[in-house]
């Protein structure tokens, strides 16, 4: 696992999940802290988005709205 404490992530809070083409949640699978986002897939990265906010660009179509303007609210991936 890449996530530092993941367990204790998945133990306190609930994780929304945009799946990836071809990917799939594993042993996670029926875990109830962890919850599917109904919608369309699309073949883009975290990374690809964290460098575009970065880089200041809008990344509003990658994502919905409410989310985009909580990132840009919270100031996340802009150091």
């Amino acid at each position: 696992h890449k996530w530092k404490n993941y367990r204790e992530i998945l133990h306190q809070y609930q994780l929304y999940v945009y799946p990836r083409p071809g990917s799939s949640l594993g042993e996670y699978a029926g875990n109830s802290k962890i919850r599917l986002f109904d919608a369309p897939q699309l073949d883009i990265s975290a990374s690809f988005i964290r460098k575009g906010i970065r880089a200041k660009k809008n990344m509003a179509f990658w994502m919905p709205e409410k989310v985009y303007r909580y990132i840009l609210e919270m100031h996340f991936y802009e150091k």
